[in-house]
């Protein structure tokens, strides 16, 4: 599943909500996305992701096929609803 780029739409969007689509350690794949991955020459986008009163800074953003990873400073802590 590729993930939305938001940003390709409107590069001046600040937030918006997605649901996780994978994680692994500290890397987070969400169903669209506000943060450019760099490349060309052009850096990647900094910020943070905000769940709950958590706040996780990211450290690097990076497409691989289709999809934008993010590597967070630390896991996300994940509660599991049933």
């Amino acid at each position: 599943m590729a993930t939305i780029e938001l940003y390709l739409e409107n590069s001046y969007l600040k937030e918006c909500s997605a649901n996780i689509v994978s994680i692994q350690d500290r890397f987070v794949v969400f169903d669209q996305t506000i943060f450019y991955p760099g490349g060309g020459g052009q850096p990647c986008d900094r910020g943070v992701i905000k769940q709950g009163d958590e706040t996780y800074n990211i450290v690097t953003v990076k497409k691989i096929d289709g999809e934008i990873i993010r590597e967070l400073e630390r896991p996300l802590q994940i509660t599991i609803k049933r």
